[in-house]
């Protein structure tokens, strides 16, 4: 969030105030004056964060460099794994699972951006992680950390580039790797200056382990130099949560919406209660501290919603016909991934991107999705390909499909597998990536 947040205010003073050329060390210059004048600004965004997603007053300490507990085991060597938030903790879970499983002995730290990323990472792995907020780009907060434990190495999981952080930790002579590395569309489109400091911050990273030539090509054109960078492959691919899924309490049929966003769900429930079908619809949104305001939403269409919270405490019965289930906990999505019947990808019917299409695949669901999955290309170009997903333009496209697949068990089953049969195919993407850290 910060450096967005910083780079965005450069960028605006810069298009008022600058010649057509600058130097890096002058956005070096303004990047921390900014830091500092926008402190205020930057306390207030962390404590509404920490508001809105239950973060607490540990993910407010610890991302201003306090309240840091030390690893009981191996202080002398710790490994940190960074993730900016679910996706990231979902990417770096094989890895995650190696190091506990072959290596217990190692210190390991995992550290997260936002409480939804912990909270995920928590219900992966109950045991053998100690989890900290990463702090600011502040070089005070950055020094507070690395002092708190004796890191040997950073593993920055796919796309994160903060410019303090990799300059302290550099001096300090940790080693810094990109795994998983991927650039988005925005930070290509970078402005020059901007991309300046990218090069100045991929200068001191002594490995990016990408996930395919189009992304290689990503951070060469953004000043990465060349020889640091191979090309292993997708880490997503080598995820299997159906390991780790446990049953829901659900207990009949039911579709999911799975990682919705505003106005998601209530175009979906629109269109599913129309179609007057017995299974139940399952709402899981990406932030489940919405699930009051999709009830009111839902509501003022006079669909009538039952929480999944009152379910497990049987304050309410199970939904009937005409009725949607919300989920209000973290943590559902793999047990309702493991049941369902049919899985509609949210955060693709909106300008969101889409979400992590490998899950419900690994499964064998039958997917369907929006027309963004910008921030998943590969991975929907895959499935795609291999028959193991569909993509829709519109919610009529949607609608059309559903008719088609919820009674053709056949069709459904067939797409699930096809989904499943392009993950397993693979299988060298986890043994590259312990080859090349040392790991196998």
């Amino acid at each position: 969030m910060l450096p967005k947040l910083i780079f965005q205010e450069i960028s605006r003073l810069w298009k008022l105030y600058s010649k057509p050329a600058i130097k890096p060390g002058v956005v070096r210059v303004i990047y921390q004056l900014l830091i500092r004048i926008l402190s205020p600004l930057i306390a207030l965004a962390i404590i509404v964060d920490a508001y809105k997603r239950n973060g607490g007053w540990r993910f407010i300490k610890q991302r201003f460099g306090f309240a840091y507990t030390k690893p009981n085991k191996n202080a002398d060597k710790v490994l940190w794994i960074h993730c900016a938030s679910i996706g990231e903790v979902n990417a770096a879970a094989p890895l995650i699972e190696q190091l506990l499983n072959n290596t217990p002995d190692q210190a390991l730290l995992v550290s997260t951006n936002t409480p939804t990323g912990y909270q995920y990472l928590k219900s992966r792995f109950a045991d053998g992680v100690l989890h900290v907020y990463c702090p600011l780009d502040y070089p005070y907060a950055i020094k507070r950390l690395l002092n708190s434990f004796a890191i040997s190495e950073l593993w920055v999981m796919e796309t994160e580039i903060w410019p303090n952080l990799f300059k302290i930790a550099s001096q300090q002579r940790i080693v810094i790797k990109i795994l998983n590395a991927r650039l988005s569309h925005k930070t290509l489109q970078a402005p020059s200056w901007l991309k300046n400091q990218y090069r100045q911050s991929l200068s001191r990273v002594s490995r990016i382990l990408a996930r395919s030539d189009e992304e290689r090509e990503h951070f060469i054109s953004i000043g990465a130099d060349a020889k640091k960078i191979e090309v292993l492959g997708n880490l997503k691919y080598a995820n299997r949560p159906e390991n780790s899924a446990t049953a829901n309490k659900i207990g009949q049929p039911y579709i999911v919406l799975a990682s919705s966003h505003d106005p998601e769900e209530a175009e979906i429930s629109k269109i599913w209660i129309a179609l007057q079908r017995p299974e139940l619809l399952v709402i899981a949104p990406r932030h489940s501290k919405r699930a009051k305001q999709i009830a009111r939403q839902l509501g003022e269409q006079q669909i009538s919603s039952v929480f999944y919270s009152q379910i497990l405490a049987r304050s309410k019965p199970l939904p009937t016909k005409n009725q949607v289930l919300i989920i209000d906990r973290m943590g559902q999505l793999l047990s309702l991934f493991s049941q369902a019947k049919l899985v509609i990808m949210g955060g693709s019917f909106v300008a969101k991107g889409g979400h992590n299409i490998l899950e419900p695949a690994s499964f064998a669901r039958a997917i369907i999705t929006g027309p963004d999955m910008s921030d998943f290309i590969d991975e929907t170009s895959q499935l795609l390909t291999d028959n193991g997903l569909i993509q829709c333009q519109d919610y009529a496209q949607l609608e059309q499909q559903l008719k088609a697949l919820i009674d053709n068990e056949t069709a459904r089953n067939e797409l699930g597998k096809n989904a499943q049969e392009s993950l397993k195919k693979q299988t060298q993407i986890l043994p590259n990536y312990l080859q090349a850290l040392g790991l196998q």
